[in-house]
């Protein structure tokens, strides 16, 4: 695994561009077995599991840029119904909190949100030598797991509506689109989890100045200065 080092991709990135392609491998099979395995002979398993991983990453891409923004356009939306989600100080979601420092439009927060998560911001750890903790990575990893749940979603709402065509399919299309609602419901409690959590840890990593939100936001053209937002 030593080749998937060199190229940069990690667990994380692994998971993410891999499970894609699995799950429409097993909704192929699934749903038509016969002709899949035609496929899969016809390319040999080693092919096959290459072009599961490629068109893998081809799927990651779209959900990435344009299901993802939806789900935390959703998450976002929940958040506001809590408490404490109407004020940015009190608001355990991240981009209510950027939107309000910054003074950001609710999308351009969105964004300054994505540009922290990819930047080296997190990139800091808790404790000392072995034992210390890498933030980033930890939180790459939670990303990567909820991403395998709204993936499923996705997958399952998209292999309802190939039964739903298939006039002998009718029965796969009612498991389907089950499957497609639970997994919806289910992706959103951990997601409302995990950007608590980066809440607390951007507040508490700029609290403690081992990073800079204004820093890197300006790094990527989206502040004027290292300075905005000192003064909230």
């Amino acid at each position: 695994m030593e080749w998937l080092k060199d190229l940069g991709i990690g667990l994380s990135r692994l998971l993410r561009y891999a499970y894609p392609g699995f799950l429409l491998a097993v909704s192929a099979a699934i749903i038509d077995p016969i002709h899949t395995k035609t496929v899969i002979e016809a390319l040999t398993p080693t092919f096959s599991a290459l072009a599961a991983l490629a068109i893998g990453a081809a799927l990651y891409v779209f959900h990435r840029r344009i299901f993802i923004p939806i789900h935390h356009a959703g998450l976002c939306a929940l958040f506001s119904l809590s408490p404490r989600g109407k004020d940015w100080k009190t608001s355990p979601n991240p981009v209510k909190y950027l939107e309000g420092k910054f003074h950001f439009g609710f999308w351009t927060a969105m964004r300054a949100y994505t540009v922290l998560r990819s930047s080296d911001f997190f990139d800091v750890g808790i404790g000392k030598g072995d034992d210390k903790l890498d933030i980033k990575r930890q939180l790459d990893l939670e990303h990567a797991e909820h991403h395998l749940l709204i993936f499923t979603f996705e997958g399952m709402a998209i292999a309802s509506g190939v039964a739903l065509s298939m006039d002998d399919k009718q029965g796969l299309f009612y498991v389907f689109l089950a499957l497609a609602i639970i997994f919806l419901a289910a992706s959103y409690p951990p997601s409302w989890a995990l950007h608590s959590k980066e809440t607390h840890i951007i507040k508490r990593i700029e609290k403690s100045k081992e990073n800079s939100i204004a820093r890197v936001l300006f790094a990527f053209g989206m502040v004027d200065s290292e300075n905005a937002g000192e003064k909230g």
